[in-house]
């Protein structure tokens, strides 16, 4: 059963493959499998720029969400808490809580 889940996908990529060999398709606006796959290749192993791989790219960015992540839980929930508190606070912060 699992085997039938892999076909449509493994047909699309022969077909989109083929269409790219035959010229049908245009390297420009699609470029094939093989150098989608050629090209994640190079970004793991060599980078872009030279140096700068993939896994590196992808730590800057979590390490940039959860900065991001802890200074929203910093700023929240106290002044959650407090907006709980006291009636003054929450109106005072109330209207801007509900722009953003």
């Amino acid at each position: 059963m699992r085997g039938k889940r892999l076909i449509p996908p493994l047909v699309l990529i022969v077909v989109w493959q083929a269409l790219c060999s035959l010229g049908w398709i245009p390297a420009y606006k699609l470029p094939s499998p093989l150098q989608v796959f050629t090209g994640l290749k190079d970004l793991i192993v060599i980078g872009l720029p030279p140096g700068h791989r993939l896994h590196m790219h992808a730590l800057y960015s979590l390490q940039k969400v959860f900065l991001g992540y802890s200074m929203a839980v910093l700023i929240a929930v106290p002044l959650g808490i407090a907006m709980g508190w006291s009636k003054r606070i929450r109106y005072m912060v109330e209207p801007l809580v509900e722009l953003f």
